[in-house]
């Protein structure tokens, strides 16, 4: 058994193009199977095509896309179909679309609207004009300049190692955060993470809580021997387990996340977690 403290990485997205906006849904994306080693500079194009066909969305939601349309490119009323779900947005513009779609930071600037979404948006969205339909991708095309940047709002990206605990409660703000974790359905885990009290308390309480891990786990191990599949096995795994999630939203939504777990009566080990976040989210 091995014992590992919380810790934070900051994800930057190469660019805003294509491939940049797919290498950050190929980052998240390969968390949920931990298979990060298998990363080279075009693997993405394969791992996009396996998501399409499995038609595991979730990870699209990571890729930021930052969109300039100018006024008149499009009409003041579109119709707008998702693909996955069949949901509707009848006669909206491009704007208004954004805004129902959520996830998104709509403002204009002179002649322009500039928008900052994310890929799941793109890759689910259809759009119509009369019997005519094009993908949202189309839009993707239009030239931003560096100088442009600074317009759009900032979408950090983030991954976690904490405890199953710690991510059943952060999981819960799913409709700030997009959220990609490591599943024990497919990936053999062996790692716990230190308790928040483990170096200041009694050593007998010590003694206890590795006992504890330490019999979970080669419970765990054993059950793999006898031929019960990963997704069988874990159930014996503690809350202590280590685990590795992603997250990434709109820096208004960090925010008000932040400020949530951030109160007075949030568990310890979540205030050090969103401590790590902090300095990552705000500061590098």
């Amino acid at each position: 058994m091995e014992l590992l403290n919380q810790a934070v990485k900051l994800y930057k997205q190469p660019n805003f193009q294509l491939n940049g906006i797919f290498k950050a849904v190929e980052y998240a994306g390969r968390c949920c199977y931990n298979s990060y080693d298998k990363i080279t500079d075009s693997s993405y194009l394969h791992f996009i095509k396996m998501l399409r066909k499995s038609k595991h969305y979730s990870p699209f939601a990571f890729g930021t896309v930052h969109l300039k349309i100018h006024f008149n490119k499009l009409p003041d009323a579109m119709e707008f179909k998702n693909e996955a779900t069949h949901k509707m947005v009848h006669n909206a513009s491009i704007d208004e679309f954004f805004c129902i779609a959520g996830w998104s930071d709509v403002f204009s600037i002179e002649d322009n609207w500039y928008i900052t979404t994310n890929a799941r948006i793109m890759e689910e969205w259809i759009v119509y004009l009369g019997k005519e339909k094009f993908s949202l991708w189309d839009l993707l095309s239009e030239c931003i300049t560096d100088e442009e940047q600074d317009k759009f709002e900032d979408r950090p990206f983030v991954k976690c190692t904490t405890s199953i605990a710690m991510t059943r409660e952060l999981n819960r703000h799913s409709t700030s955060l997009a959220i990609c974790e490591k599943s024990t359905r497919y990936v053999k885990v062996e790692e716990v993470i230190k308790p928040y009290w483990y170096d200041n308390t009694e050593k007998c309480n010590k003694v206890v809580f590795d006992r504890a891990m330490e019999n979970a786990i080669n419970d765990y191990n054993l059950l793999l021997t006898f031929d019960m599949q990963k997704q069988q096995a874990r159930d014996v795994l503690p809350l202590a387990t280590s685990t590795d999630v992603c997250y990434c939203g709109l820096m208004s939504d960090w925010n008000w996340v932040v400020k949530q777990r951030s109160a007075n009566n949030v568990h310890p080990q979540m205030k050090e977690l969103i401590n790590l976040i902090k300095d990552v989210i705000y500061f590098e």
